[in-house]
Order: structure tokens, then C-alpha cells, then sequence
């Protein structure tokens, strides 16, 4: 999914964390990380205090910078990636979850607000700077959630995958079924007995597929474990070809204990029948020719004269038949040897026991190799498993002995000493428990075959563990999860979304009709019109409020996208809910400020404006006042009362001119002037003719670099710009030096950037803060309002730009002025 964001307001609260607060940001920074204590701190648990603080302050560094690049988002979203892609040098990821990281974004949430009164006391400012990070961070957590639900679904296709394989490459034929009777796994080996393909067979019912095997043995055995039994049928003939088979069927409950259907595994026992038919047929054929050896022998004896004449051919003919014998010895040893290879190889866990005590009789090597090799054979099981005591797999082999019944266990939990060396380790296995009976039908041993589980059981808990995370993780953020089933018209939420609204226990059923009765009748229309367009689009976002049920109204806002089946059709929607109740106060209330302000400012506006005319007449008339006594005091015994009236006419003129300073700071605030495009280089020849005597009696030398020739703006602003800047790069010039000012413009950011450079008197550090504040002077000994800076300022804000100063005390100062790209 593409998402696409930028900072405004946030780009110069960034900037000014950098120059101003980046130290003590990083210090609190990484205060707040290890209070939240994050499993990615590992990274910083090795380095001392100094270099933590180094690299918080270089992590903020960077994103403050990526913040003003508009980079930000680009690079969360690459570490988000690189998180999935586990291709982190510093972690791995299944140490630090989706969840860490989304925490770790919150965190500087937390720590962006803790600075945000420091930077400015507007409320409007504050709340939209809030919303920018609160926006980026959502988006950054809807990419997290995005990827999360990959990592789930890729782990489940391994676990599938690997039980399939399994299933699939088993010697046994494997059918599983649900309580209907519908098939859902049929392996390859069952492929090859029946004669029918998979496809064929998988979601169809048992006895539609083979009607006639309702009335056998079979049938009933499958019928059975549909009531909880479990059924082991031997020596069956098979109905496809020569040959027998066993079969176990058993049910398959699901975790929460229902009974889900069973499995049926059929065990081929075709060459084993052989083997022991043609044994039986050879023993037959050893004790008849023993027969026929008998009948000579008494003849033999009946005969001693036959018996000396044949003693020789009695001989041979023993001689040949020890051989035969030798033969088939041979024969049924090869058989023998095969079978147990055969056994030996077999992937799951093979073991058989005998006797009171349990002594292992046989084990295979799968067996072997899960006690690290262990040697067992001819050993009690208590002696050869001494750490499986007291933990319940002794006490099953007794049952089974004693009472002859086969048991399943299934992720059962055993501590072993898989490496044979002394160390125990946790495992889970499935297990079955089969007695073996001797001709006299008695239990003489215990069959036990199984399957180590562990790495799927310790998988599906991370999944879960990783889950809770994630829901502990939007829950410290106040961010409640929803899913909606738009088909089954059912919901499921976190018990942070049954707070916010009212309720102390989760409903019973929560459905849309329940949530749109919550919602204040005046954006009921809204919120289901959303709804239903979210059904459309794939993706939902609004803010509403509710009527919770503890009898508070509350302000909601709520984000979420769509989830469709292959078809099209929406069949889930999930995201998230947020209280927003005192943020919407709060932009209420600064609202309501926000209209007392511009009532103040008009007033304020027109009381200037008032002020500047009315005493605009009477300064005139005193200066003219002033100049008549002048006139009519030209006398030379009159130069004292001469030199009040000149340092009277001079304080006149220093109040005109803040009079007529006041009214342009009133009309900048209230005029909308038409911009129009203009050439900065006859703007600024226009401004040169007015300054040209100060240019020529101080000798000021003008260099021109115009990279960007044209701008779009206000002429008469466009002219104040170069006056104030030019004459005060004239006025504040070094004693002695005549001036020199470089005046250049280019292209930078969605900027065009006029820069004027003198190599005046500079200004020093302490300063250079309040050079832009109204009637501000730094020297003393040159004319002036202390206006000029605050008008540019104004006047290019007003715009939508910004102006900057650089300067050092003796050697000069550089004025930006950075004019907003025009559309036009």
C-alpha cells in the first residue's frame, strides 16, 4: 500500500530543536526509552552513559533532519522493511517484534509534546504539529500492521508446509476428516491404494467417494471416532489389491478440547504378511521333508543290509540338505535385517517396551537421536530416562500395561537432556501409547510412536506472544483495535475499544446496529455513508461522536482499511479507535481564543491607525510652529533657545517616523497587495537611485549573481525588502571601510532565495536573537526606527516564506530572504 505524507508546521519545530534544544532532547530521549524499556536498548547495553547519550542524540539528529528533507516517512517506512527483511545489523528480528518499533515511535511522540510549549505558545500551531506527528506515527503504525500480518501469514504457510510434507512423504496412508465427514487431507500413499487423485477426493465427503464402505468394519471404526472413540483395526484384506493393512482411527479434537473430526492411518502390512506366509510355508516344507527323513531312517533300521548300502547316499543327501537349510536360514535372516533398517529409518519417534519395569526391547534411530544418542537398550525406562520422573510418561506406559488401552497425547511437555549432557531442555511431543499382545492375548509391551514438536509449539507461541505485544503496545498509545465480519455481522475488539465506549465488561455481541445506537444522531448519516463507501474504496477514516454508555459523550475517531476475498467482496474490515475527546476540546477552546484574538488585533489595528492620524495634524503643526520661531530667532544672541528648537525638531521627526512605522506595520497586517512577476534586478536599480547620494558620498560597491532573475510577489513589498536591507548594509558599515554588497538569488527547497551580504559591523551572538523584533537597535550612533528588520519579517511570513541572518561581530552579516515558489 503507497502512502504519501509531509511535514509543514513540524519542519521549523524540528529546526528549532536542532539549534536549540538537541542536548537536552537527547538526554530526556533517552530517559524515556529506558522507562518504556524496550527489548531494542540491547543496542545500547554494552556502551557507557556518554556514548548512549551520543547516539540518542545522533538517532534524533537524523530524523529531525529527515523531518525538514521530507525524508521522514521514507526512512520509518525503511526501517519498518528492514525489520521484516531482517536485515538489521544490530538485532535480529525475532528478538525486537513490530511492536518494539511502534513503541519506540511513540516514545518520541511522548518526547516531541514534552518540548512543543518551549517552541511556541500558539495553541493553533501546537495542536496542528501535534496532528502532523500523530498522523506520521499512524502511518508509520498502519505499515507496521501491514507487514506484521505478512510475517503471520508467512510463518502459518511454513508450519503448514512442513506438517504437509510430512503428512505427504509419511510410509503410512494418512486421511483426515471433519465432524461431516468432509476430507481434507488425503496423503500420496493413499493416492497409489485407492486409484484416485487428491483432487478428486479432498473436500468431499467419505461416503460419497465410497458408498459401499459405509457397512464395513472401516465405516463403523470412522463413525465411532465421530463419537470420541478411537478404533485400531488389524489385518485387513485390502479391496483394491493383494495385500493387508492395519488401521488406527482416532479423533481430532481442536485446542480448546471440541472434537473436530478424526484421522485415519492405514499401515501397510502386505510384505510383512508375505514374509510370514512364506516362513509358514517353508516351516511346512522343513517338517515334511524331517517326515520323509524319519520314514527312511526306520526303513533304514528295519534293513541293515539296505542300511549299509545306502549309507552313503543318506550322506549326500544330508550333506544337500543342510545346505537347503542353510539356505533358507540365510534367507529369512536377510528378511529379517531388512525389516529392521526398515524400521530404523522410519522420521517419527519408534519405541517399543516390555515387561513390569518397561525395558526398552527396541528403539530407532529417531528415537536415539532425540537423548543426544543415548544408548539405551536392554534398560529400564527409569534408568534410562531419569529425567522423565514424575512428569507423567512413566505413569502412561503403566496404564497401558496394565490396562491395555492405547493413549494419544498431543504437545505433551517433557523437560529432556536432548544433548546427552546433563542440561535439561523443553519439549513438546505427540505421543501414542499402543499395547502389543503376546498369542495369549495378554499385554506384554507398550508400542510407542510419536513426533517431536517443539519448533512448531515454541513457533506458534512466539506468534502469540508477539501479538500480545503488539495489542500491549497500541494499548500504551490509547489506540484501540476493532475487526469487523460485514458477512456474519459480528465484531472483535481489544477491551480497550469496550472502555472508550462505557462499558466495564465486554457485550455480549457487539454488531453494527450496537455501534451506530452509540453514535450521536448528528453524524449518524455521516458515519454509515463512510461506512458503506469504505466497502468501496478498501479503506475508512473519519471522526465522530458517541454516546457512550456510562453517560459521557465522547469524540471518536477512528482508521481502518478493507480486506477482500479473490472475488471482491469485503468479507473483513480492521483498524483502529482513538479517544480524541480533549484534543477536540482543546481545539474548541483555542478556537474560541483563536476569534478573541483577531478581536483584539482589529481593535488594537484600529486604535494605531487612529492614534497615527490624530496625531499626525497636531506633530505637523507644532513642527511648522517650530520652524516659524526658528525664523524669527535668527538673532546670535538667540543660539540657545536656536539649539532646543533644532533638538525639539529633531524628536518631532524621530515620532513621525515611528508613527509612520506603526501604519506600515497596520497595513501589512491587513492588505492582500496583487503579487505580479517581478525582475529583482530593476527593483533593486529602482531603490539604488533613491540611496544613490549615500552610495556615492560612502563609496559602496554593489556585486550582482542572479541565478534566479524573477520573482512573483508584491512591488511595493518586493521594494521595502531591498530598501531596508541595502540602506542598512550602508548605515551599519565599518568605520573607515567603504561598503561592499553582494547580492545574489538561486533556487533551494521550493524556495527562490535573494541574499544580500555586507562586510559591515556585524552583530554579535547574544544579539542576533532579537534581531527581528520591533524597534530593536544594536548601535546607538547610526539614524533609525529599529523597524526596517520587523517589516521584512512580517512582510515575508505574511507570504508564506521566511528570512534568516548570519553574522559575526566585526566581520559582516548575511540576510536570506526566502520567497515561496509561485504556482502561477
Amino acid at each position: 500500500m503507497h502512502y504519501s505524507f509531509e511535514f509543514r508546521l513540524f519542519k521549523e519545530f524540528a529546526q528549532y530543536l536542532l539549534q536549540q534544544q538537541l542536548t537536552e532532547l537527547s538526554e530526556f530521549y533517552l530517559q524515556l526509552l529506558y522507562s518504556s524499556e524496550l527489548p531494542i536498548l540491547k543496542v545500547f547495553e554494552n556502551m557507557p552513559r556518554e556514548q548512549q547519550l551520543t547516539q540518542a542524540k545522533k538517532s534524533l539528529q537524523e530524523f529531525l533532519q529527515q523531518v525538514i528533507d521530507d525524508s521522514a516517512l521514507e526512512q520509518a517506512f525503511k526501517q519498518v522493511d528492514q525489520w521484516y527483511k531482517n536485515q538489521t545489523e544490530a538485532y535480529d528480528r525475532d528478538e525486537v517484534r513490530a511492536a518494539d518499533l511502534l513503541l519506540a515511535f511513540s516514545v518520541r511522540r511522548k518526547l516531541f509534546s514534552r518540548f512543543l510549549t518551549r517552541y511556541t505558545s500558539d495553541f493553533s500551531i501546537g495542536i496542528e504539529i501535534l496532528e502532523e506527528l500523530e498522523e506520521f506515527t499512524t502511518l508509520v503504525n498502519l505499515k507496521a500492521f501491514d507487514l506484521y500480518e505478512l510475517i503471520q501469514q508467512e510463518e502459518l504457510l511454513t508450519e503448514r508446509n512442513m506438517l504437509a510434507s510430512v503428512i505427504d512423504h509419511s510410509v503410512d496412508g494418512i486421511l483426515a476428516f471433519d465432524h461431516d465427514l468432509n476430507i481434507f487431507v488425503y496423503n500420496r500413499v493413499l493416492e497409489q491404494h485407492n486409484r484416485i487423485s487428491r483432487a478428486d477426493v479432498l473436500e468431499k465427503k467419505i461416503f460419497e467417494i465410497w458408498p459401499d464402505y459405509q457397512q464395513t468394519e472401516e465405516g463403523s471404526a470412522i463413525l465411532a471416532v465421530l463419537k470420541g472413540k478411537s478404533v485400531y483395526l488389524k489385518d485387513r484384506p485390502s479391496r483394491l489389491k493383494n495385500g493387508y493393512y492395519d488401521v488406527n482411527v482416532v479423533p481430532l479434537f481442536s485446542t480448546d478440547g471440541k472434537l473436530r473430526g478424526g484421522i485415519s492411518i492405514m499401515h501397510d502390512i502386505s510384505r510383512r504378511k508375505e514374509q510370514e506366509d512364506a516362513l509358514k510355508e517353508k516351516n511346512k516344507l522343513l517338517q515334511e521333508q524331517k517326515d520323509e527323513l524319519q520314514a527312511v531312517i526306520e526303513e533304514l533300521r528295519a534293513s541293515n543290509e539296505e542300511l549299509e548300502n545306502t549309507r552313503t547316499q543318506l550322506l549326500q543327501f544330508n550333506t544337500v540338505l543342510e545346505e537347503r537349510v542353510q539356505i533358507r536360514t540365510s534367507e529369512i535372516d536377510y528378511q529379517r535385517q531388512w525389516l529392521y533398517q526398515l524400521f530404523m529409518q522410519v522420521p517419527g519417534l519408534i519405541g517399543i517396551m516390555a515387561g513390569e519395569e518397561g525395558s526398552i526391547v527396541l528403539c530407532n534411530e529417531a528415537f536415539t537421536k532425540l537423548w543426544g544418542g543415548r544408548q539405551v537398550l536392554g534398560i529400564p525406562m527409569r534408568e534410562a530416562w531419569p529425567e522423565l520422573e514424575g512428569q507423567g510418561y512413566f505413569e502412561f506406559v503403566q496404564e497401558v500395561l496394565q490396562g491395555g488401552k492405547m493413549i494419544s497425547l498431543n504437545e505433551f511437555p517433557a523437560l529432556i537432556d536432548r544433548y546427552n549432557d546433563g542440561h535439561l531442555h523443553q519439549a513438546y511431543i505427540n505421543f501414542v501409547y499402543m499395547p502389543y499382545l503376546n498369542p495369549k492375548g495378554e499385554t506384554e509391551g507398550v508400542i510407542i510412536y510419536g513426533v517431536d514438536v517443539t519448533e512448531q509449539v515454541e513457533a506458534r507461541k512466539k506468534v502469540e506472544e508477539s501479538e500480545e505485544n503488539l495489542m500491549l503496545a497500541l494499548e500504551a498509545g490509547q489506540m484501540a483495535i476493532w475487526q469487523y465480519d460485514p458477512v456474519n455481522n459480528r465484531s472483535y475488539h481489544s477491551p480497550l475499544y469496550d472502555k472508550m465506549f462505557g462499558y466495564s465488561t465486554t457485550p455480549a455481541h457487539w454488531n453494527l446496529e450496537m455501534f451506530m445506537d452509540h453514535v450521536v444522531t448528528e453524524f449518524k448519516d455521516q458515519v454509515y455513508r463512510e461506512y458503506q463507501l469504505a466497502l468501496q474504496r478498501g479503506s475508512i477514516r473519519q471522526e465522530f461522536k458517541i454516546n457512550a454508555s456510562d453517560g459521557l459523550v465522547k469524540w471518536i475517531s477512528m482508521k481502518g482499511k478493507v480486506l477482500f476475498d479473490t472475488g471482491g467482496k469485503p468479507i473483513r474490515l480492521v483498524g483502529i479507535a482513538v479517544d480524541i475527546t480533549e484534543r477536540k476540546d482543546a481545539e474548541e477552546a483555542l478556537h474560541q481564543s483563536h476569534e478573541e484574538l483577531k478581536r483584539i488585533n482589529t481593535d488594537l489595528d484600529n486604535f494605531i491607525y487612529t492614534a497615527s492620524h490624530d496625531l499626525r495634524s497636531p506633530i505637523v503643526n507644532m513642527e511648522g510652529l517650530i520652524t516659524l520661531l526658528q525664523r524669527s530667532l535668527k538673532d546670535p544672541q538667540h543660539q540657545e533657545q536656536m539649539q532646543f528648537l533644532s533638538m525639539m525638531h529633531t524628536s518631532i521627526h524621530r515620532l513621525k517616523r515611528t508613527i509612520d512605522a506603526l501604519t506600515d506595520i497596520t497595513r501589512i497586517q491587513k492588505e492582500d497587495e496583487q503579487t505580479e512577476k517581478l525582475s529583482f534586478e530593476a527593483s533593486m536599480n529602482d531603490v539604488v537611485s533613491d540611496l544613490w547620494d549615500q552610495i556615492k558620498e560612502t563609496g559602496t560597491k554593489l556585486q550582482l549573481d542572479l541565478n534566479v532573475e524573477t520573482v512573483v510577489f508584491a512591488s511595493h513589498n518586493l521594494r521595502s525588502i531591498f530598501y531596508n536591507l541595502l540602506s542598512n548594509a550602508i548605515k551599519y558599515r565599518k568605520p573607515g571601510s567603504s561598503p561592499i554588497i553582494k547580492i545574489s538569488s538561486y533556487q533551494e527547497e521550493g524556495f527562490t532565495v535573494l541574499s544580500v551580504q555586507d562586510n559591515g559591523m556585524g552583530i554579535n551572538e547574544a544579539n542576533q536573537k532579537k534581531l527581528f523584533s520591533m524597534f530593536k537597535r544594536f548601535h546607538t550612533h547610526v539614524k533609525g526606527s529599529g523597524i526596517g528588520l520587523y517589516l521584512i519579517k512580517r512582510i515575508i511570513e505574511n507570504a508564506g516564506g521566511k528570512i534568516e541572518a548570519e553574522s559575526r561581530e566585526g566581520t559582516g552579516t548575511t540576510f536570506r530572504v526566502y520567497f515561496p515558489v509561485s504556482k502561477r
